[in-house]
C-alpha cells in the first residue's frame, strides 16, 4: 500500500481492503435503491402526462409518449416479477403495468404491419387503468385516421 491508499483508508475509517470492499459494496446497494425510487418516480411521471394529456394533439408526439410510457414501465417492473406475470390475465401487476404490456403488444404489431393486431392490443388496453383510457381512446382514434389517410 502507498501513502495515498493509507490515506483513502483512514478517510473511509477502514483498516483492512475486505472492510473498504464492505463500504464499496454497500454504497452500491444504496445507490441501487435510490435508482429504483428515481425509477419509479419517472414511470409516474410519463403517466401523469398521459393522464393530463400531454400529446393528445399530435399523433407522433403522442406516440412517442407511448413509447415512453412503455419503456420506462416494463423496464422497471420486469426487475421485480418473474416474465410469466407478463402473460396471461397478468393479475399481479399494477393496472398501469398492464396497459403497458398492451401497448407493448401493439407498437411490436404495428413494427410487423399487422394493423388489425393493433387495433386488438389497444382495444384490449382499454379498461385496464382507468386514469389511461382516455388517452389511449384518443391514439386509437389517431391511429385509425391515420391508417385510412395512408390507404387514400
Amino acid at each position: 500500500m502507498t501513502c495515498s491508499d493509507e490515506m483513502e483508508i483512514r478517510y473511509w475509517r477502514v483498516q483492512t481492503w475486505e472492510q473498504l470492499w464492505y463500504y464499496i459494496n454497500l454504497l452500491a446497494e444504496i445507490q441501487t435503491k435510490e435508482d429504483i425510487r428515481y425509477q419509479y418516480f419517472y414511470l409516474k411521471t410519463v403517466e401523469a402526462r398521459l393522464f393530463y394529456g400531454e400529446a393528445r394533439e399530435n399523433c407522433d408526439a403522442l406516440h412517442t409518449l407511448l413509447q415512453e410510457f412503455v419503456s420506462s414501465h416494463l423496464a422497471f417492473y420486469l426487475h421485480y416479477y418473474r416474465e410469466e406475470a407478463f402473460q396471461g390475465e397478468m393479475e399481479l401487476l399494477p393496472d398501469s403495468c398492464k396497459v403497458a404490456v398492451y401497448l407493448n403488444e401493439a407498437f411490436e404489431r404495428e413494427s410487423l404491419e399487422d394493423y388489425r393486431g393493433v387495433l386488438l392490443a389497444l382495444k384490449e388496453s382499454i379498461g385496464k387503468c382507468v386514469s389511461l383510457d382516455e388517452t389511449i381512446k384518443v391514439y386509437s382514434h389517431m391511429y385509425v385516421a391515420r391508417l385510412k389517410e395512408q390507404l387514400q
